[in-house]
């Protein structure tokens, strides 16, 4: 188990602060690996959402930030000291507060002193029923990572490991097109020095 407490801005009129809690479990024999690794990050007074109302209110709120990861692994011989293989699957969702029923646009928030959040630099609009993100990262939008591959080693120390990467998008808005994915198929070396 882990936990940490962060202020990040802290004014007499607005408390912003991030507070994590992250557990990890694994079972392993010489063979075999398996594992799990979760974490639950609360950032309170993170996020503006701008409420669904009528045209020409521009009535907003500030909401606390609630995002959760979850990874999956795997990895064992197939050919002891040969051949092995490995898997991973993450689950990351950056918002697990948004209500399609209650607002339409989300933004990370900027302190009073005009600073930044550190948290989700990004914002979502749907407005006039155009839906777009501008951002580094957006803030509504689930993702999912998966790598899996083989690790070969042909001599002592030396690793040749074929793999993809598997990035899958979905966002949690009305409007926006779902099942966006990036796919990379790689071929990896590795080397150990010194042993």
């Amino acid at each position: 188990m882990y936990a940490d407490y962060q202020r990040l801005n802290w004014q007499p009129t607005w408390h912003h602060d991030r507070q994590m809690l992250k557990g990890f479990v694994a079972y392993t024999t010489p063979a075999l690996t398996i594992g799990v690794e979760g974490y639950i990050n609360n950032i309170r007074n993170d996020t503006k959402a701008t409420f669904i109302t009528p045209p020409g209110a521009f009535a907003a709120d500030t909401i606390n930030t609630k995002a959760a990861g979850l990874s999956f692994y795997v990895h064992g011989n197939i050919v002891p000291n040969r051949l092995r293989f490995f898997a991973r699957l993450d689950t990351y969702n950056p918002n697990k507060k948004i209500d399609n029923g209650t607002y339409k646009n989300y933004a990370a928030v900027s302190s009073p002193n005009g600073y930044g959040s550190g948290s989700y630099e990004a914002t979502y609009n749907n407005t006039g029923g155009v839906a777009s993100v501008t951002s580094t990262g957006d803030i509504t939008s689930k993702e999912i990572f998966v790598t899996a591959g083989l690790d070969f080693t042909p001599y002592k120390n030396v690793h040749f490991m074929p793999n993809i990467w598997y990035n899958h998008y979905s966002s949690q808005m009305p409007g926006v097109s779902n099942g966006d994915y990036d796919m990379v198929w790689r071929m990896s070396f590795y080397y150990v020095f010194g042993k």
